[in-house]
């Protein structure tokens, strides 16, 4: 069982129906309810959520549902009744609906369970659509998983081709995306030497970066100022520099530019260093001993400690407030650390909330989601293009990897890459996003699957104060979990679905410090509530629901 259908299980009854405009085509089967029926023919017909004008074949009876198909002339919209087997032409049912279809188009009763889920979701129906997705469905046994992903090509108006099928497929494998990566990785550290290029090279490296556990970036820093200050390592020391830390250029000797910056800044330096006379053969010493006091310290007095290099480093740029260590989780992505430093970053004991933020921006970078477009970019700019993300790389090494079976789980992650950018494409005023992303904690594995909806500004940026997030993760003690997360105008509101006795207990305990770091960051905490999930929905509404990038809770954000 995937973790995207124990969401859409879970929300059903949270997400509303989609509202997306309907867009009519020559041939199509639609049903509508007739709303009201006007002497010349004409009538006001509703399909989904929109009323539309069209003449009608045959006479009908306002208030009744009908099966129709759309003849289009121009600007006008002809609706012709699908045969009733009533005499009366009231409403046919699915099943005699789709066996009027299956007669009237020559289609094979193998097509009819086709038709009959078409139907019964109320999906536009077109002939031709109809015998290209029963061939795709007929291919291969999946067929719960086959029928969601034309349903999700349908309702999120994706374009109807192989490839955009294959890839809504991938996206529900139950496979979870952290044994895929670890799977591959070890399928291409088995390659014989003769067989392996620089492209698997590349992509074994990131896949050993992205199935690492979090990078504790204030313990990197301190591991590169050791090497430097202690051991005069010149990598190190050039890392800093390219991080920005130490100046490329100062026109001093380092540790007579450190002791400038130090005696600048004399009161900064007061609480990291005992001596406030400070010379070129003193600095390194005290230097030296503050990087010993803090690598000790940051495992047992770690707010203290961060407290500390915060300080450092606002002294060694001039007084500016340091940003986030973000620079160096890009390294560490990038394998731009030193192979003794990588080893050294892994967390493996207390889940850093600053830790984890960074890791997870560094993950979903890592995905190389912006792929194509980083592509379209360099092409218009006449510069080579380098393949940094997963995706790239995967692409890359497919081109050039003989072995099938390693061929094909490639393939297989690619497509599952293009799903997620697929259900995360901009409609209209609402920007989803939709990812899972291999989480590793110490010794632990699992995927995080994050849904994301925001509303856009004027101006095209997203407006951070009216989002929703959902959350998907399976955790060690708290088993499956669930949390949605909804902000209006600043306020957030915060569900948590889980089955474990207490939690609510627990998480009233954690409730005012929640509220104290959101109002840090300009929120409101209304309410935290914690439901236990309802019971497993039946297999037929799994999953379209929580992809749904349209529905009335998108557009009252």
């Amino acid at each position: 069982m995937t973790s995207i259908r124990h969401v859409e299980g879970w929300m059903e009854r949270h997400l509303s129906a989609p509202t997306k405009p309907v867009s009519l085509r020559n041939g199509q089967i639609v049903y509508g309810k007739i709303e009201k029926v006007e002497t010349n023919g004409m009538a006001f017909v509703k399909i989904g959520n929109e009323m539309i004008q069209a003449e009608l074949q045959t006479p009908l009876r306002a208030g009744n549902y009908y099966w129709f198909q759309v003849a289009k002339a121009d600007d006008n919209i002809r609706l012709q009744i699908i045969e009733s087997p009533q005499a009366d032409n009231t409403e046919a049912t699915v099943e005699q609906t789709a066996a009027l279809l299956a007669k009237k188009w020559g289609l094979s009763r193998e097509v009819q369970p086709l038709l009959r889920f078409l139907l019964q979701k109320q999906l536009p129906i077109v002939k031709e659509e109809v015998i290209q997705a029963a061939k795709w469905l007929l291919a291969t046994p999946e067929k719960d998983i086959n029928l969601r992903a034309l349903q999700m090509m349908y309702t999120n108006r994706l374009p109807f081709t192989e490839p955009v099928f294959l890839a809504l497929k991938a996206v529900q494998l139950p496979t979870p995306f952290t044994k895929q990566l670890a799977d591959l990785q070890m399928s291409l550290s088995s390659l014989p030497a003769a067989q392996t290029s620089e492209a698997t090279q590349m992509l074994t490296a990131h896949l050993q970066r992205m199935t690492n556990g979090m990078v504790d970036a204030h313990k990197a820093l301190l591991v590169l100022l050791y090497d430097w200050v202690q051991h005069g390592d010149e990598n190190a020391y050039r890392l800093l520099q390219k991080l920005g830390i130490w100046p490329d250029e100062s026109g001093q000797q380092p540790w007579d530019w450190l002791a400038k910056q130090i005696m600048t800044h004399r009161e900064l330096a007061a609480s990291l260093f005992s001596s406030e006379s400070l010379t070129e053969s003193n600095v390194k010493q005290q230097l030296g001993d503050w990087i010993v006091r803090m690598q000790h310290e940051i495992g047992n007095n770690r707010e203290q400690a961060l407290e500390q290099i915060r300080t450092l480093l606002t002294m060694l740029s001039d007084g500016k407030p340091p940003n986030e260590l973000s620079f160096l989780y890009e390294a560490y992505q990038k394998g731009q650390l030193p192979d003794g430093v990588q080893s050294l970053l892994l967390s493996d004991e207390n889940i850093i909330p600053e830790a984890l933020t960074q890791h997870i921006k560094a993950l979903v970078q890592a995905l190389g989601l912006e792929h194509e477009a980083a592509v379209e970019k360099n092409l218009k700019s006449d510069v080579p293009f380098v393949a940094v993300g997963l995706k790239s790389l995967l692409l890359r090494a497919q081109q050039e990897i003989k072995d099938e079976a390693l061929k094909k789980q490639i393939e297989t992650l690619i497509h599952r890459l293009t799903g997620y950018q697929l259900l995360s494409q901009e409609q209209g005023p609402i920007q989803p996003l939709f990812m899972q992303l291999p989480l590793y904690l110490g010794n632990e594995q699992t995927d995080v699957t994050i849904h994301w909806q925001g509303r856009k500004k004027e101006d095209g940026e997203i407006d951070p104060h009216y989002c929703r997030i959902l959350f998907y993760l399976q955790l060690k003690t708290l088993k499956e979990m669930v949390v949605d997360v909804r902000i209006q105008n600043s306020i957030v509101h915060v569900s948590l679905f889980n089955d474990t006795p207490q939690l609510e207990t627990i998480v009233s305990l954690m409730q005012p410090m929640l509220k104290e770091r959101l109002a840090a960051c300009g929120y409101t905490l209304s309410t935290v509530k914690v439901a236990t999930p309802p019971e497993q929905q039946q297999s037929d509404v799994l999953f379209l629901r929580v992809l749904n990038n349209y529905s009335e809770v998108d557009y009252r954000i």
